[in-house]
């Protein structure tokens, strides 16, 4: 029995290193996601551009089917993201409208 207890901390602890990983990512995303405000301006654009949400989710589900993960549940995380980094973009945007 203490071989399996052990075991689970093993695995509790490499999914914990992979937390530490995956969420500055998701960060870095979204501020760099960010920094694409500026230029959306330029170019007359506003934060949210449907097919260009359209084509990251369906590239996200993809790389869920080659994962072999459920690519709903990578839907519903990416759509999430990916309005966080539109969240960004409109906020970055309307700073550098006030200036």
């Amino acid at each position: 029995m203490e071989d399996v207890k052990s075991r689970i901390e093993e695995i509790r602890l490499e999914i914990e290193a992979i937390d530490r990983e995956l969420v500055p990512l998701i960060a870095k995303r979204i501020k760099l996601n960010g920094t694409l405000a500026p230029l959306k301006m330029a170019a007359g654009l506003e934060p949210h551009i449907p097919h260009r949400v359209k084509l990251v989710v369906e590239r996200w589900m993809n790389l869920a089917v080659d994962q072999g993960i459920n690519p709903e549940l990578v839907r519903t995380l990416c759509e999430q993201i990916v309005a966080e980094g539109e969240k960004s973009q409109a906020e970055e945007m309307k700073i550098l409208a006030s200036k």
